[in-house]
């Protein structure tokens, strides 16, 4: 067994490193001191994953490619060799191996699984590739064992006139470690990704998300709501590269801070000469519940062409007494208050897509709404 942060120095010294904790992705963030806490086996070998409690196509470890064919990381778009850097000592550098999945009319949806057993890593690496003209859905989960650090990579390329959602939702009560999804993904002409993403209950938690709209009129949206309590750390960390003309990105991020929890939101809209004629957003919201409760938001914008719209915001805060005062009016209870404005600030990210209410009735569910 040794630490994670001997782990890392060790790496460091042939040739990989993780970004320096002082830099300025880590500077608001309290996750990387924790993982440097951390004892890990990386060396382990899970002979078998527990059972799902939900349904999986298949639920991954550290050594169990479930007989599906793989790739080398080099072998993949070279758009996605950009971040190598940010994570080759602890996956690239270690195995170079991509397992790779194919979402086609035969196989529309997929169900995901990641496991991560205690003083573990799980790093394990896929390739998703969406077929032309294919509608297709994505589920993610997690299972982490206390003390466990789940950090799955998944590279997805969406061809021309594809679309894919990707539901990213970590069960609480079932990722106890550190949980770090990475995610990218390359579009082509018409093309479209959405994530839709919601957590709570994770003690530390660290999401990157990078997009690549490489063909022209794709699009990239991203719907998130997290709910941090006591002493809960959470990092988003979002680059969208806008690099063919007439290409959109919408990015809506919620957040609720109580307790003495941390929330630590980094995104950049990225376009490049090339990218005309191409409509940005990004807005962060921050709801601030508690004295001690830390929120802090960087979002950037970096054009090199003008002929576009881009735009971002941020707004962090409480209710206002106008809020609390009309709710009392009409007979709510103090107690009954909190809970009913938290559930509709998280779950407006959702609001346009969410027709059925699944969303929202989850939501509803976790924050114990009626």
């Amino acid at each position: 067994m040794t630490s994670l942060a001997s782990y890392l120095e060790t790496a460091a010294k042939n040739g990989a490193g993780m970004p320096d904790a002082r830099s300025e992705e880590y500077r608001y963030s309290r996750i990387i001191q924790g993982l440097h806490d951390m004892s890990i086996d990386a060396e382990q070998s899970v002979k078998k994953a527990p059972e799902s409690p939900w349904p999986s196509d298949h639920v991954f470890h550290d050594t169990d490619h479930a007989g599906l064919p793989a790739c080398k990381y080099s072998e993949l778009h070279p758009v996605f060799q950009r971040s190598s850097n940010y994570f080759k000592d602890l996956l690239i550098a270690k195995n170079d191996s991509v397992l790779q999945l194919h979402l086609n009319e035969n196989k529309p949806k997929l169900d995901l699984t990641f496991y991560a057993a205690k003083q573990g890593l799980n790093s394990t690496k896929i390739h998703i590739r969406v077929s032309k003209g294919q509608k297709a859905a994505l589920h993610l989960h997690s299972m982490a064992e206390e003390g466990s650090l789940l950090f799955p990579i998944i590279f997805i390329e969406a061809e021309e006139e594809s679309n894919l959602e990707i539901f990213y939702w970590p069960r609480p009560g079932h990722s106890k470690g550190v949980l770090c999804p990475w995610i990218e993904a390359a579009t082509q002409v018409d093309s479209q990704v959405q994530l839709f993403s919601f957590s709570k209950d994770l003690a530390m938690h660290r999401m990157t998300f990078f997009g690549y709209l490489l063909g022209e009129k794709s699009d990239i949206s991203l719907h998130t709501s997290f709910y941090l309590d006591k002493n809960e750390s959470c990092d988003f960390f979002v680059r969208i590269f806008h690099e063919s003309p007439e290409t959109t990105s919408n990015q809506s991020i919620n957040s609720v801070a109580l307790g003495s929890s941390n929330m630590n939101f980094n995104g950049q809209i990225a376009a490049d000469k090339n990218a005309k004629q191409i409509l940005a957003y990004q807005m962060f919201k921050g709801l601030l519940l508690d004295e001690k409760a830390h929120i802090t938001a960087r979002p950037q914008l970096d054009i090199e062409y003008f002929d576009l719209a881009c735009s971002h915001g941020v707004s962090i805060g409480g209710f206002t007494e106008e809020e609390l005062f009309y709710l009392q009016s009409r007979g709510l209870k103090d107690k009954e208050i909190y809970p009913l404005l938290t559930y509709g600030f998280l779950s407006e990210p959702f609001a346009e897509m969410d027709k059925d209410g699944q969303w929202r009735t989850k939501i509803k569910k976790e924050l114990s709404v009626s």
